[in-house]
């Protein structure tokens, strides 16, 4: 469930270390964003289906040193290293054949956002992501990644906030 439960920044790092070379400027971008977002606090709110199986609604609240994740209402805590996740990112750019492609703008919520895809096959997974990229605040404001397995897959839609974000009441 981990590759389910990511943060836009894991989404980023599983879209760059998935990602076919067009553009080494557009996948950049996605790096830049990632690494950027990497510093701030934020919360995603995640829906996630499953090959066969009923859409599941998640949460993630990342406050620099900690991960939270919601599924089915349990809140679990993950330790992060800021500059960790940012190596994890970096290294994920290294590896694999890699190609991003910046397609259009579009807005989120009313933000001017660039559009870019991904692209990459590795260790038996195809994950494609598509990335809303704020113009203004180089920070990421949405995903939909498709990750596909053998015969099974999943797809990972997220949508990002960064006003007001504080960790779960009550969890430690």
């Amino acid at each position: 469930m981990r590759l389910s439960i990511g943060i836009f920044a894991l989404c980023a790092t599983v879209a760059v270390a998935y990602a076919v070379p067009a553009a080494a400027d557009d996948c950049e971008a996605i790096v830049s964003a990632s690494l950027k977002q990497a510093s701030v606090p934020y919360r995603g709110d995640m829906t996630i289906t499953q090959t066969g199986q009923q859409p599941t609604k998640a949460q993630t609240v990342y406050m620099v040193n900690k991960l939270y994740t919601q599924v089915n209402g349990q809140w679990t805590v993950t330790p992060m290293n800021q500059q960790q996740l940012a190596q994890q990112i970096n290294d994920s750019m290294k590896k694999g054949n890699i190609s991003c492609k910046k397609i259009g703008q579009d807005s989120v919520g009313g933000e001017a956002a660039t559009v870019y895809t991904a692209h990459n096959v590795q260790q038996g997974a195809t994950v494609d992501t598509k990335s809303w990229i704020s113009n203004g605040r180089n920070l990421p404001l949405k995903s939909e990644s498709h990750i596909r397995v053998g015969s099974g897959g999943q797809t990972i839609q997220m949508t990002l906030n960064y006003t007001n974000v504080s960790a779960p009441a009550g969890v430690k």
